[in-house]
């Protein structure tokens, strides 16, 4: 896990079917990476769905961010694309979560 100390998710439906306990369990450590430090991000709480503490900083790993007239859903440092099922997942679920962002 390196300098990960502890990761939160909140309950929202851009996970979609994913089975969490609102923390980082054991489904999670085959995807999970170095997310995008918080500080200097420009994400607004309010905006974060996925969150973990390292030892010195805080990290994203998945939000929502306004851009223009619309809201792009980001994820960071998590891989979504290595076909591991808990990716495909959270991919699925982000997908459904932005077709009902229109």
């Amino acid at each position: 896990m390196g300098s990960q100390v502890g990761t939160a998710l909140l309950k929202h439906p851009v996970f979609g079917d994913l089975p969490h306990e609102g923390f980082l369990s054991p489904l999670l450590f085959r995807i999970i990476g170095n997310g995008k430090p918080l500080a200097g991000s420009g994400i607004a709480e309010k905006d974060l769905f996925m969150v973990g503490e390292g030892r010195e900083e805080c990290f994203a790993y998945l939000a929502q961010r306004n851009v223009g007239d619309g809201v792009a859903v980001e994820s960071f440092g998590l891989d979504l694309l290595s076909g591991k099922p808990e990716g495909a997942a959270i991919l699925d679920g982000m997908i459904d979560f932005a077709r009902r962002l229109k």
